[in-house]
Protein backbone atom coordinates (compact mmCIF):
# COMPACT_ATOMS: atom_id res chain seq x y z
CA UNK A 1 0.00 0.00 0.00
CA UNK A 2 1.45 3.44 -0.94
CA UNK A 3 2.49 5.64 1.98
CA UNK A 4 0.68 8.97 2.20
CA UNK A 5 0.48 11.79 4.72
CA UNK A 6 -0.65 15.40 4.47
CA UNK A 7 -0.27 18.88 5.83
CA UNK A 8 -3.56 20.75 6.21
CA UNK A 9 -4.06 24.44 6.86
CA UNK A 10 -6.94 24.92 9.31
CA UNK A 11 -6.51 28.72 9.51
CA UNK A 12 -6.41 29.78 13.18
CA UNK A 13 -7.85 28.80 16.54
CA UNK A 14 -9.85 32.04 16.74
CA UNK A 15 -11.73 31.33 13.49
CA UNK A 16 -15.32 30.08 14.02
CA UNK A 17 -14.72 27.14 11.67
CA UNK A 18 -12.01 25.83 14.00
CA UNK A 19 -14.75 24.65 16.37
CA UNK A 20 -15.20 21.59 14.16
CA UNK A 21 -11.59 20.63 14.98
CA UNK A 22 -12.06 21.10 18.72
CA UNK A 23 -15.41 19.36 19.03
CA UNK A 24 -15.28 16.61 16.40
CA UNK A 25 -11.83 16.44 14.80
CA UNK A 26 -13.61 17.35 11.54
CA UNK A 27 -12.24 19.32 8.60
CA UNK A 28 -13.15 19.80 4.95
CA UNK A 29 -11.73 21.25 1.75
CA UNK A 30 -13.41 23.40 -0.95
CA UNK A 31 -14.66 21.79 -4.14
CA UNK A 32 -12.00 21.74 -6.87
CA UNK A 33 -10.34 19.14 -9.05
CA UNK A 34 -6.97 19.49 -7.32
CA UNK A 35 -8.46 19.25 -3.82
CA UNK A 36 -10.37 16.14 -4.84
CA UNK A 37 -7.23 14.47 -6.25
CA UNK A 38 -5.27 15.25 -3.10
CA UNK A 39 -8.08 14.17 -0.77
CA UNK A 40 -8.42 10.87 -2.64
CA UNK A 41 -4.78 10.08 -1.89
CA UNK A 42 -5.49 9.99 1.84
CA UNK A 43 -6.66 6.81 3.53
CA UNK A 44 -7.67 5.72 7.01
CA UNK A 45 -4.47 5.78 9.05
CA UNK A 46 -2.78 8.55 7.03
CA UNK A 47 -1.05 11.00 9.34
CA UNK A 48 -1.63 14.75 9.25
CA UNK A 49 0.52 17.76 10.07
CA UNK A 50 -2.15 20.17 11.32
CA UNK A 51 -1.10 23.73 10.54
CA UNK A 52 -2.79 26.81 12.00
CA UNK A 53 -2.14 30.11 13.73
CA UNK A 54 -2.34 30.18 17.52
CA UNK A 55 -1.28 33.01 19.84
CA UNK A 56 0.12 34.80 16.79
CA UNK A 57 2.36 31.91 15.71
CA UNK A 58 1.78 30.00 12.47
CA UNK A 59 2.97 26.41 12.37
CA UNK A 60 2.22 22.74 12.89
CA UNK A 61 0.68 22.51 16.35
CA UNK A 62 -0.68 18.98 16.23
CA UNK A 63 -0.16 15.68 14.45
CA UNK A 64 -3.32 13.72 13.70
CA UNK A 65 -4.38 10.46 12.12
CA UNK A 66 -7.27 10.08 9.69
CA UNK A 67 -10.04 7.90 11.14
CA UNK A 68 -12.75 8.65 8.56
CA UNK A 69 -13.15 10.34 5.18
CA UNK A 70 -16.32 11.07 3.28
CA UNK A 71 -17.50 13.17 0.34
CA UNK A 72 -20.49 15.07 1.70
CA UNK A 73 -22.20 18.17 0.27
CA UNK A 74 -24.44 18.86 3.26
CA UNK A 75 -23.81 21.95 5.36
CA UNK A 76 -21.91 21.72 8.64
CA UNK A 77 -23.13 23.71 11.63
CA UNK A 78 -19.65 25.03 12.41
CA UNK A 79 -18.90 26.35 8.92
CA UNK A 80 -21.17 29.38 8.64
CA UNK A 81 -18.75 32.21 7.78
CA UNK A 82 -19.32 31.86 4.02
CA UNK A 83 -21.62 30.09 1.58
CA UNK A 84 -19.03 27.64 0.29
CA UNK A 85 -19.43 23.89 0.63
CA UNK A 86 -16.43 21.89 1.84
CA UNK A 87 -17.32 18.41 0.52
CA UNK A 88 -13.99 16.58 0.82
CA UNK A 89 -14.04 15.82 4.51
CA UNK A 90 -11.86 14.00 7.00
CA UNK A 91 -12.15 13.15 10.66
CA UNK A 92 -9.01 12.64 12.68
CA UNK A 93 -7.75 11.99 16.15
CA UNK A 94 -4.74 13.72 17.69
CA UNK A 95 -1.76 11.37 18.18
CA UNK A 96 1.09 13.82 18.98
CA UNK A 97 2.24 15.45 21.21
CA UNK A 98 -0.65 13.92 23.18
CA UNK A 99 -3.49 11.58 22.26
CA UNK A 100 -7.05 12.84 22.03
CA UNK A 101 -10.14 11.74 20.11
CA UNK A 102 -12.26 14.92 19.87
CA UNK A 103 -15.98 14.50 20.46
CA UNK A 104 -18.75 16.85 21.62
CA UNK A 105 -18.63 15.13 25.02
CA UNK A 106 -14.82 15.23 25.09
CA UNK A 107 -13.64 18.26 23.08
CA UNK A 108 -10.07 19.26 22.41
CA UNK A 109 -9.26 22.38 24.45
CA UNK A 110 -7.22 25.49 23.77
CA UNK A 111 -5.34 24.90 27.04
CA UNK A 112 -4.05 21.61 25.59
CA UNK A 113 -2.79 23.43 22.51
CA UNK A 114 -1.17 26.12 24.68
CA UNK A 115 1.33 23.54 26.00
CA UNK A 116 2.59 22.55 22.52
CA UNK A 117 5.82 23.77 20.93
CA UNK A 118 4.87 24.26 17.25
CA UNK A 119 6.95 23.49 14.20
CA UNK A 120 6.87 27.05 12.86
CA UNK A 121 6.21 28.11 9.28
CA UNK A 122 9.84 29.26 8.92
CA UNK A 123 11.06 25.85 10.13
CA UNK A 124 8.77 24.19 7.59
CA UNK A 125 10.20 26.36 4.82
CA UNK A 126 13.73 25.40 5.90
CA UNK A 127 12.72 21.74 5.53
CA UNK A 128 11.29 22.38 2.06
CA UNK A 129 7.54 22.74 2.75
CA UNK A 130 6.95 26.01 0.95
CA UNK A 131 3.39 25.97 -0.40
CA UNK A 132 1.38 26.99 2.66
CA UNK A 133 -0.46 30.29 2.69
CA UNK A 134 -1.82 31.64 5.93
CA UNK A 135 -5.36 32.43 4.82
CA UNK A 136 -6.18 29.41 2.64
CA UNK A 137 -7.85 26.09 3.43
CA UNK A 138 -5.04 24.19 1.78
CA UNK A 139 -4.20 20.50 1.55
CA UNK A 140 -0.84 19.15 0.42
CA UNK A 141 -0.04 15.44 0.26
CA UNK A 142 3.23 13.64 0.91
CA UNK A 143 3.69 10.32 -0.90
CA UNK A 144 6.31 7.69 -1.69
CA UNK A 145 5.23 7.75 -5.35
CA UNK A 146 5.42 10.91 -7.44
CA UNK A 147 2.10 11.16 -9.25
CA UNK A 148 -0.84 13.50 -9.71
CA UNK A 149 -2.14 14.69 -6.34
CA UNK A 150 1.22 14.23 -4.57
CA UNK A 151 3.06 17.48 -3.76
CA UNK A 152 5.97 16.37 -1.58
CA UNK A 153 8.10 13.27 -1.09
CA UNK A 154 7.11 11.16 1.92
CA UNK A 155 10.62 11.50 3.38
CA UNK A 156 9.95 15.20 3.83
CA UNK A 157 6.94 14.36 6.01
CA UNK A 158 9.12 12.03 8.08
CA UNK A 159 11.65 14.83 8.65
CA UNK A 160 8.93 17.30 9.70
CA UNK A 161 7.30 14.64 11.89
CA UNK A 162 10.59 13.87 13.68
CA UNK A 163 11.46 17.54 14.18
CA UNK A 164 8.03 18.19 15.72
CA UNK A 165 8.46 15.23 18.08
CA UNK A 166 11.93 16.42 19.07
CA UNK A 167 10.56 19.83 20.01
CA UNK A 168 7.83 18.30 22.16
CA UNK A 169 9.66 15.31 23.60
CA UNK A 170 10.07 15.24 27.39
CA UNK A 171 13.44 13.74 28.25
CA UNK A 172 13.24 11.60 31.42
CA UNK A 173 15.62 8.70 30.72
CA UNK A 174 17.02 8.49 34.23
CA UNK A 175 13.68 8.38 36.05
CA UNK A 176 12.30 4.90 36.63
CA UNK A 177 8.60 4.38 37.16
CA UNK A 178 8.15 2.30 40.34
CA UNK A 179 4.74 1.17 39.05
CA UNK A 180 6.36 -0.35 35.97
CA UNK A 181 9.19 -1.90 37.97
CA UNK A 182 6.88 -3.73 40.36
CA UNK A 183 4.57 -4.99 37.62
CA UNK A 184 7.24 -6.53 35.37
CA UNK A 185 6.30 -10.18 36.00
CA UNK A 186 2.60 -9.32 36.02
CA UNK A 187 2.93 -7.71 32.60
CA UNK A 188 4.63 -10.82 31.20
CA UNK A 189 1.75 -13.00 32.43
CA UNK A 190 -0.80 -10.66 30.84
CA UNK A 191 1.18 -10.74 27.60
CA UNK A 192 0.91 -14.54 27.61
CA UNK A 193 -2.88 -14.33 28.01
CA UNK A 194 -3.16 -11.86 25.13
CA UNK A 195 -0.73 -13.72 22.87
CA UNK A 196 -2.71 -16.93 23.39
CA UNK A 197 -5.72 -15.22 21.81
CA UNK A 198 -7.72 -14.21 24.88
CA UNK A 199 -9.30 -10.93 25.80
CA UNK A 200 -8.60 -9.69 29.31
CA UNK A 201 -10.47 -8.40 32.36
CA UNK A 202 -8.24 -6.79 35.00
CA UNK A 203 -9.90 -6.40 38.39
CA UNK A 204 -8.52 -4.59 41.42
CA UNK A 205 -9.31 -1.96 44.07
CA UNK A 206 -9.85 1.66 42.98
CA UNK A 207 -6.59 3.52 42.38
CA UNK A 208 -4.33 0.49 42.04
CA UNK A 209 -3.54 1.37 38.41
CA UNK A 210 -5.71 -0.89 36.26
CA UNK A 211 -6.15 1.65 33.46
CA UNK A 212 -2.49 2.64 33.57
CA UNK A 213 -1.50 -1.02 33.38
CA UNK A 214 -3.83 -1.61 30.41
CA UNK A 215 -2.39 1.33 28.49
CA UNK A 216 1.20 0.40 29.32
CA UNK A 217 0.59 -3.20 28.28
CA UNK A 218 -0.69 -2.25 24.82
CA UNK A 219 2.11 0.26 24.29
CA UNK A 220 4.76 -2.24 25.41
CA UNK A 221 3.44 -4.75 22.88
CA UNK A 222 3.90 -2.10 20.13
CA UNK A 223 0.20 -1.42 19.67
CA UNK A 224 -2.32 1.41 19.98
CA UNK A 225 -5.70 1.59 21.68
CA UNK A 226 -9.04 3.36 21.99
CA UNK A 227 -10.45 3.90 25.48
CA UNK A 228 -14.16 3.84 26.36
CA UNK A 229 -15.93 3.78 29.74
CA UNK A 230 -18.73 1.27 30.27
CA UNK A 231 -22.24 2.72 29.98
CA UNK A 232 -25.51 0.93 30.85
CA UNK A 233 -27.21 2.77 27.97
CA UNK A 234 -25.02 1.27 25.26
CA UNK A 235 -26.80 -0.51 22.40
CA UNK A 236 -25.46 -2.36 19.39
CA UNK A 237 -25.81 0.93 17.51
CA UNK A 238 -23.22 2.51 19.84
CA UNK A 239 -20.91 -0.50 19.81
CA UNK A 240 -21.12 -1.82 16.24
CA UNK A 241 -22.95 0.95 14.38
CA UNK A 242 -25.84 1.05 11.95
CA UNK A 243 -27.89 2.99 9.44
CA UNK A 244 -29.07 6.41 10.69
CA UNK A 245 -32.43 8.03 9.98
CA UNK A 246 -30.75 9.94 7.14
CA UNK A 247 -29.76 6.66 5.49
CA UNK A 248 -26.02 6.92 6.26
CA UNK A 249 -23.96 4.32 8.08
CA UNK A 250 -22.64 5.49 11.46
CA UNK A 251 -19.73 3.49 12.79
CA UNK A 252 -19.72 2.21 16.39
CA UNK A 253 -16.70 2.49 18.65
CA UNK A 254 -15.89 -1.25 18.51
CA UNK A 255 -16.10 -1.27 14.72
CA UNK A 256 -13.92 1.85 14.62
CA UNK A 257 -11.28 0.01 16.67
CA UNK A 258 -11.52 -3.00 14.35
CA UNK A 259 -10.99 -0.79 11.28
CA UNK A 260 -8.02 0.89 12.93
CA UNK A 261 -6.63 -2.54 13.81
CA UNK A 262 -6.75 -3.56 10.13
CA UNK A 263 -4.94 -0.33 9.24
CA UNK A 264 -2.21 -0.92 11.81
CA UNK A 265 -1.62 -4.56 10.87
CA UNK A 266 -0.18 -3.45 7.54
CA UNK A 267 2.35 -1.43 9.57
CA UNK A 268 3.31 -4.38 11.84
CA UNK A 269 1.27 -2.99 14.71
CA UNK A 270 -2.31 -3.39 15.96
CA UNK A 271 -5.12 -1.42 17.59
CA UNK A 272 -7.16 -2.67 20.56
CA UNK A 273 -10.14 -1.50 22.61
CA UNK A 274 -9.83 -0.79 26.35
CA UNK A 275 -13.12 -0.70 28.29
CA UNK A 276 -12.97 0.93 31.71
CA UNK A 277 -15.57 -0.27 34.22
CA UNK A 278 -16.67 -2.94 31.79
CA UNK A 279 -19.34 -4.35 34.10
CA UNK A 280 -21.33 -1.10 33.92
CA UNK A 281 -22.40 -2.10 30.42
CA UNK A 282 -24.65 -5.00 29.49
CA UNK A 283 -22.03 -6.53 27.21
CA UNK A 284 -24.14 -9.64 26.53
CA UNK A 285 -26.73 -7.45 24.77
CA UNK A 286 -24.98 -4.36 23.44
CA UNK A 287 -22.17 -6.30 21.73
CA UNK A 288 -24.65 -8.16 19.52
CA UNK A 289 -22.84 -10.48 17.10
CA UNK A 290 -19.52 -9.06 18.33
CA UNK A 291 -20.15 -11.10 21.49
CA UNK A 292 -19.53 -14.28 19.48
CA UNK A 293 -16.50 -12.72 17.78
CA UNK A 294 -14.76 -12.18 21.11
CA UNK A 295 -13.76 -15.82 20.55
CA UNK A 296 -11.18 -15.75 17.71
CA UNK A 297 -12.20 -19.20 16.45
CA UNK A 298 -15.34 -17.64 14.90
CA UNK A 299 -13.64 -14.74 13.13
CA UNK A 300 -13.10 -16.53 9.83
CA UNK A 301 -16.77 -17.36 9.24
CA UNK A 302 -18.86 -14.71 11.05
CA UNK A 303 -18.45 -11.08 9.92
CA UNK A 304 -18.78 -8.11 12.24
CA UNK A 305 -20.75 -6.33 9.49
CA UNK A 306 -22.41 -7.92 6.48
CA UNK A 307 -24.34 -6.68 3.45
CA UNK A 308 -27.56 -6.37 5.49
CA UNK A 309 -25.88 -4.19 8.12
CA UNK A 310 -24.28 -1.90 5.56
CA UNK A 311 -27.18 -1.80 3.08
CA UNK A 312 -24.87 -0.50 0.32
CA UNK A 313 -24.02 2.47 2.56
CA UNK A 314 -20.45 1.47 3.50
CA UNK A 315 -18.24 4.56 3.92
CA UNK A 316 -15.16 4.62 1.71
CA UNK A 317 -12.82 4.01 4.64
CA UNK A 318 -14.57 0.67 5.22
CA UNK A 319 -14.56 -0.49 1.61
CA UNK A 320 -10.85 -1.33 1.47
CA UNK A 321 -11.31 -3.79 4.36
CA UNK A 322 -14.44 -5.54 3.09
CA UNK A 323 -14.40 -9.10 1.76
CA UNK A 324 -17.38 -9.77 -0.48
CA UNK A 325 -19.17 -6.84 1.16
CA UNK A 326 -18.39 -8.03 4.70
CA UNK A 327 -16.15 -6.69 7.46
CA UNK A 328 -14.37 -9.37 9.48
CA UNK A 329 -12.63 -8.97 12.84
CA UNK A 330 -8.83 -9.52 12.81
CA UNK A 331 -7.45 -12.49 14.73
CA UNK A 332 -5.06 -9.98 16.31
CA UNK A 333 -7.85 -7.82 17.79
CA UNK A 334 -8.39 -7.84 21.58
CA UNK A 335 -10.62 -6.18 24.17
CA UNK A 336 -9.15 -5.32 27.59
CA UNK A 337 -11.71 -4.61 30.31
CA UNK A 338 -11.10 -3.07 33.74
CA UNK A 339 -13.33 -3.34 36.81
CA UNK A 340 -13.15 -2.66 40.54
CA UNK A 341 -12.59 -5.73 42.70
CA UNK A 342 -15.47 -4.59 44.91
CA UNK A 343 -17.60 -5.51 41.89
CA UNK A 344 -15.96 -8.94 41.54
CA UNK A 345 -19.06 -10.62 42.96
CA UNK A 346 -21.03 -9.04 40.14
CA UNK A 347 -19.03 -10.82 37.44
CA UNK A 348 -21.80 -13.37 36.99
CA UNK A 349 -23.94 -10.49 35.74
CA UNK A 350 -21.63 -10.34 32.75
CA UNK A 351 -22.69 -13.89 31.97
CA UNK A 352 -20.61 -17.04 32.10
CA UNK A 353 -20.43 -17.22 28.31
CA UNK A 354 -18.86 -13.76 28.31
CA UNK A 355 -16.42 -14.60 31.10
CA UNK A 356 -15.21 -17.59 29.08
CA UNK A 357 -14.09 -15.19 26.36
CA UNK A 358 -11.84 -13.32 28.82
CA UNK A 359 -8.93 -14.16 31.06
CA UNK A 360 -9.87 -12.88 34.53
CA UNK A 361 -6.87 -11.32 36.28
CA UNK A 362 -6.98 -9.89 39.85
CA UNK A 363 -4.34 -7.13 40.01
CA UNK A 364 -2.13 -6.90 43.11
CA UNK A 365 0.78 -4.63 43.98
CA UNK A 366 3.40 -7.32 44.57
CA UNK A 367 2.75 -9.96 41.94
CA UNK A 368 5.49 -12.56 41.52
CA UNK A 369 5.97 -15.74 39.51
CA UNK A 370 7.23 -18.24 42.07
CA UNK A 371 9.63 -21.00 41.10
CA UNK A 372 8.68 -24.67 41.15
CA UNK A 373 8.84 -26.66 44.39
CA UNK A 374 9.57 -30.35 44.90
CA UNK A 375 6.08 -30.79 46.30
CA UNK A 376 4.52 -29.30 43.16
CA UNK A 377 6.58 -31.52 40.85
CA UNK A 378 5.75 -34.63 42.88
CA UNK A 379 2.01 -33.95 42.91
CA UNK A 380 2.00 -32.92 39.25
CA UNK A 381 3.62 -36.20 38.23
CA UNK A 382 1.17 -38.23 40.29
CA UNK A 383 -1.89 -36.37 39.02
CA UNK A 384 -0.74 -36.53 35.39
CA UNK A 385 -0.44 -40.30 35.65
CA UNK A 386 -4.12 -40.51 36.58
CA UNK A 387 -5.27 -39.22 33.19
CA UNK A 388 -4.87 -40.98 29.87
CA UNK A 389 -2.64 -39.57 27.13
CA UNK A 390 -4.47 -37.06 24.95
CA UNK A 391 -3.90 -35.49 21.57
CA UNK A 392 -4.39 -31.99 23.00
CA UNK A 393 -0.97 -30.81 21.79
CA UNK A 394 -2.02 -30.79 18.14
CA UNK A 395 -5.41 -29.26 19.00
CA UNK A 396 -3.69 -26.49 20.98
CA UNK A 397 -1.22 -25.86 18.17
CA UNK A 398 -4.00 -25.63 15.58
CA UNK A 399 -5.98 -23.18 17.74
CA UNK A 400 -2.94 -20.91 18.06
CA UNK A 401 -2.18 -20.86 14.33
CA UNK A 402 -5.24 -18.92 13.15
CA UNK A 403 -3.96 -16.37 10.67
CA UNK A 404 -4.53 -14.36 7.50
CA UNK A 405 -0.89 -14.11 6.36
CA UNK A 406 -1.76 -12.00 3.30
CA UNK A 407 -3.04 -9.31 5.69
CA UNK A 408 -0.29 -9.73 8.30
CA UNK A 409 -2.99 -10.87 10.74
CA UNK A 410 -1.83 -13.47 13.27
CA UNK A 411 -3.60 -14.69 16.40
CA UNK A 412 -0.27 -14.68 18.24
CA UNK A 413 0.22 -11.04 17.13
CA UNK A 414 3.36 -11.44 15.02
CA UNK A 415 4.63 -13.42 12.07
CA UNK A 416 7.66 -14.48 14.10
CA UNK A 417 5.56 -16.00 16.91
CA UNK A 418 3.42 -17.76 14.31
CA UNK A 419 6.51 -19.22 12.64
CA UNK A 420 7.95 -20.46 15.95
CA UNK A 421 4.75 -22.36 16.65
CA UNK A 422 4.72 -23.77 13.13
CA UNK A 423 8.30 -24.93 13.60
CA UNK A 424 7.45 -26.97 16.71
CA UNK A 425 7.98 -24.71 19.73
CA UNK A 426 5.15 -26.39 21.67
CA UNK A 427 6.59 -29.87 21.15
CA UNK A 428 10.05 -28.65 22.12
CA UNK A 429 8.65 -27.08 25.29
CA UNK A 430 6.65 -30.18 26.28
CA UNK A 431 9.60 -32.49 25.62
CA UNK A 432 11.80 -30.29 27.81
CA UNK A 433 9.25 -30.31 30.65
CA UNK A 434 8.92 -34.10 30.45
CA UNK A 435 12.70 -34.48 30.48
CA UNK A 436 13.30 -32.10 33.41
CA UNK A 437 10.16 -32.52 35.54
CA UNK A 438 8.70 -35.84 34.45
CA UNK A 439 5.21 -34.86 33.27
CA UNK A 440 3.39 -33.30 30.31
CA UNK A 441 2.09 -29.82 31.32
CA UNK A 442 -0.90 -30.00 28.96
CA UNK A 443 -1.91 -33.36 30.39
CA UNK A 444 -1.58 -31.86 33.88
CA UNK A 445 -4.21 -29.23 33.01
CA UNK A 446 -6.50 -31.97 31.68
CA UNK A 447 -5.92 -34.06 34.82
CA UNK A 448 -6.82 -31.11 37.07
CA UNK A 449 -10.05 -30.56 35.14
CA UNK A 450 -10.85 -34.28 35.34
CA UNK A 451 -10.33 -34.17 39.11
CA UNK A 452 -12.67 -31.19 39.53
CA UNK A 453 -15.31 -32.83 37.35
CA UNK A 454 -15.03 -36.06 39.33
CA UNK A 455 -15.47 -34.36 42.70
CA UNK A 456 -18.11 -31.83 41.63
CA UNK A 457 -19.96 -33.81 38.95
CA UNK A 458 -23.35 -33.10 40.52
CA UNK A 459 -22.83 -29.34 40.49
CA UNK A 460 -20.56 -28.14 37.66
CA UNK A 461 -18.58 -29.32 34.65
CA UNK A 462 -15.28 -27.95 33.40
CA UNK A 463 -15.83 -28.21 29.66
CA UNK A 464 -13.21 -29.02 27.00
CA UNK A 465 -13.22 -25.40 25.82
CA UNK A 466 -12.11 -24.17 29.26
CA UNK A 467 -9.39 -26.81 29.42
CA UNK A 468 -8.19 -25.77 25.97
CA UNK A 469 -7.98 -22.11 27.01
CA UNK A 470 -5.78 -23.02 29.98
CA UNK A 471 -3.63 -25.30 27.81
CA UNK A 472 -3.14 -22.55 25.21
CA UNK A 473 -1.91 -20.23 27.98
CA UNK A 474 0.69 -22.80 29.06
CA UNK A 475 1.71 -23.56 25.47
CA UNK A 476 2.18 -19.85 24.65
CA UNK A 477 4.31 -19.06 27.71
CA UNK A 478 7.67 -19.89 26.01
CA UNK A 479 6.98 -17.19 23.40
CA UNK A 480 7.10 -14.56 26.15
CA UNK A 481 9.36 -16.11 28.81
CA UNK A 482 11.54 -18.48 26.81
CA UNK A 483 11.54 -22.25 27.36
CA UNK A 484 13.91 -22.34 30.36
CA UNK A 485 12.08 -19.64 32.35
CA UNK A 486 8.67 -21.10 31.47
CA UNK A 487 9.80 -24.45 32.90
CA UNK A 488 11.29 -22.82 35.99
CA UNK A 489 8.04 -20.91 36.64
CA UNK A 490 5.66 -23.70 35.61
CA UNK A 491 4.03 -23.99 39.03
CA UNK A 492 3.03 -20.31 38.93
CA UNK A 493 1.92 -20.57 35.29
CA UNK A 494 -0.32 -23.58 35.99
CA UNK A 495 -1.80 -21.74 38.96
CA UNK A 496 -2.47 -18.69 36.76
CA UNK A 497 -4.06 -20.77 33.99
CA UNK A 498 -6.45 -22.46 36.42
CA UNK A 499 -7.24 -19.19 38.23
CA UNK A 500 -7.93 -17.29 35.00
CA UNK A 501 -9.95 -19.83 33.03
CA UNK A 502 -11.34 -22.52 35.32
CA UNK A 503 -11.99 -21.00 38.75
CA UNK A 504 -14.27 -18.17 37.47
CA UNK A 505 -16.66 -20.81 36.13
CA UNK A 506 -17.05 -22.20 39.66
CA UNK A 507 -18.90 -19.02 40.69
CA UNK A 508 -22.05 -20.90 39.73
CA UNK A 509 -21.60 -22.90 42.95
CA UNK A 510 -22.10 -19.85 45.19
CA UNK A 511 -25.87 -20.38 45.75
CA UNK A 512 -25.32 -24.05 46.64
CA UNK A 513 -22.62 -23.15 49.18
CA UNK A 514 -24.89 -20.53 50.74
CA UNK A 515 -27.69 -23.10 50.98
CA UNK A 516 -25.28 -25.48 52.70
CA UNK A 517 -24.26 -22.79 55.21
CA UNK A 518 -27.93 -22.12 55.99
CA UNK A 519 -28.54 -25.81 56.64
CA UNK A 520 -30.73 -26.19 53.55
CA UNK A 521 -28.40 -28.72 51.93
CA UNK A 522 -26.05 -31.52 52.96
CA UNK A 523 -24.01 -31.67 49.78
CA UNK A 524 -20.67 -31.25 51.63
CA UNK A 525 -19.73 -28.95 48.76
CA UNK A 526 -17.48 -26.59 50.72
CA UNK A 527 -15.32 -29.46 51.99
CA UNK A 528 -14.99 -30.85 48.47
CA UNK A 529 -13.84 -27.47 47.16
CA UNK A 530 -11.37 -27.02 50.02
CA UNK A 531 -9.98 -30.49 49.31
CA UNK A 532 -9.51 -29.67 45.65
Amino acid sequence: MPKTAAIINTLRTSHPHFRSILEEGLWGFPESNINRKRWEKLSIGSQLLIFFEHRGVQGVWLIGEVIDKVEDYSRVKYWTEDNRIYPYRIRFKVIHPFTHHPAPSNPLTISQIDKVKPLTSSELIDLGVTGLKGQRWSLYVFGDKRESGITYDYQLFEKAHEKFLQKNRIQVPEIKDPFIERTEEMVKVLMIHLTSGKNLIISGPPGIGKTKLSKYLVTLMKGEYSLETGNPDWTTFDVIGGITVTGEFRIGFLTQSVVECWNKLSLNSFHWLILDEINRANIDLCFGKAFTLLDPSHRDVIPLLDETDLNDKAPKYLEEHLENGRLYMPYAFRVIGNMNSYDRALLHRLGFALIRRFAIFPMTLNYTLDNNTEKFVEKARKLSEETSETFSEEIVRRELLYARPQKNDYLTLSKRSHELLEQGLISEFIDSVVEKLGFNPLNLIQAMADKINSELSEHVEITPALVLDAQKFIATSPLILGIDTAIEKLRALVDEAVAAYIIPQLDVLTPAIKAEELGLSRSNLRNKINSL
